[in-house]
């Protein structure tokens, strides 16, 4: 079990909770816990991937990956094993019932799918959780009744998709392949070529291309932005470094294609991020000339079109 456990923001409503989570975990993880018989759990881990992670539900044979987004049934016991350290997540409790009510089915059908929630849709609803967790306004409790129900919608979706359908496994990479892949990826300072990772494993490009999507889901870019996205989150959080050098540790060639594959995937400037994340620390002076910089950028870019 944890050593160190620590709730740092929560929202009740009347029939759901968020919150925002921490736990200190051995290194390794290797334990098995239960969640409440009445709620379901949707959690969402906002640290970088760990280099193991892996999963199964009570009565379950194998392991199976966890993903960024892990469903927990209510009453159902789920056994971990994983690298260990600190875990930070967002935590969405929700009645069982009223996710039955409104997607018209039970979370337990979807079996280990459930380890790996791979929905955009759920993973951006559950961020702004997170957010409005962090920094509570006006109505709160209303707008987790309301983004609440968006989720269960949009899970009740994907989970119907996923199992009606589910992604052929056949001609895809193989464990050892795809975690050769996956190591290079989330170790690189710049992002990786297609070419360069088909090296790696010893097959062609396009195979690697069409291989990666069948055995994950999605694309080989998605993924490289995807670990891009929780690298620059976390250095953002977590490091007072000027966005010039987590651009340049990122591997982009200038601070404003950073700011615009952020604002891209995130929805705002690494700026913007940074200050609504640690609203009482002081902005770096250069970050501030970057950012007049890039409006001016976009400002004589827009002046272009308009003539």
């Amino acid at each position: 079990m944890p050593t160190g456990s620590h709730v740092q923001a929560e929202i009740r409503s009347a029939d759901s909770s968020v919150q925002l989570v921490s736990h200190r975990w051995p290194t390794p993880v290797n334990t098995v816990f239960t969640e409440a018989e009445q709620q379901h759990v949707l959690a969402l881990q906002q640290q970088p991937p760990q280099a193991t992670s892996s999963g199964r539900y009570s009565h379950g044979q194998n392991f199976h990956a966890i993903g960024r987004v892990l469903a927990i049934p209510a009453g159902r016991s789920v056994h971990i094993r994983a690298t260990g350290g600190t875990v930070s997540a967002v935590r969405y409790a929700f009645g069982h019932t009223a996710f039955e009510r409104v997607g018209g089915r039970s979370l337990e059908d979807a079996g280990e799918a459930a380890l790996d929630i791979r929905s955009n849709r759920v993973e951006q609803a559950l961020r702004r959780l997170g957010e409005e967790a962090s920094r509570p306004g006006f109505a709160s409790a209303a707008l987790v009744e309301g983004l609440g129900l968006t989720i269960m919608a949009d899970l009740a979706r994907y989970l119907d998709k996923t199992l009606a359908a589910p992604r052929p496994r056949r001609g895809g990479l193989s464990p050892r392949m795809l975690r050769h892949v996956t190591e290079y990826v989330e170790e690189s300072m710049a992002a990786p070529t297609i070419e360069a990772l088909a090296q790696l494993i010893g097959i062609s490009p396009r195979h690697l291309s069409r291989a990666f999507r069948e055995t994950t889901g999605r694309s080989v870019y998605e993924f490289i932005e995807d670990v891009r996205l929780r690298r620059a989150i976390l250095l953002l959080s977590d490091t007072n470094l000027p966005l010039k050098d987590i651009s340049f540790r990122l591997g982009f060639a200038h601070p404003c294609s950073f700011s615009t594959a952020f604002r891209k995937l995130q929805g705002e400037t690494p700026l913007s991020y940074r200050r609504r994340v640690h609203p009482k620390n002081a902005v770096l002076k250069e970050d501030l000339k970057a950012a007049e910089r890039e409006r001016e950028a976009e400002m004589r870019e827009d002046s272009r079109y308009i003539a």
